[in-house]
């Protein structure tokens, strides 16, 4: 899903957002909720934020697996394509999450 991504931390009470880039150049900002490891790979949860900077008020997020490009060593987000490994990886999050957000 996204081939770029940037962290900005203004202050210890301000939410980590990220702004990914999707195939046709579309950019979208998203908050981080959490990241996990699991089996040796490392995930993320992330919300949409709707342009007016306010998170989504359905309360859906969306599950990525971090990725590290061989040739060049740099971090990339890509999307989960194994059912399994999928329905894992959200059951995880779920458990930290409660009832808080439901996945997208």
């Amino acid at each position: 899903m996204a081939d770029k991504k940037d962290i900005y931390e203004d202050d210890d009470f301000s939410p980590d957002l990220i702004s990914l880039t999707d195939e046709d150049g579309n950019e979208m900002d998203f908050e981080v909720l959490d990241m996990l490891e699991l089996h040796g790979k490392s995930y993320i949860a992330l919300m949409p934020v709707n342009p007016d900077g306010s998170d989504s008020e359905d309360g859906e997020y969306v599950v990525l697996r971090t990725d590290t490009d061989e040739e060049n060593k740099e971090e990339y987000f890509s999307t989960i394509e194994d059912d399994d490994e999928f329905n894992e990886v959200v059951a995880a999050f779920n458990e930290s999450f409660g009832d808080e957000y439901e996945l997208k």
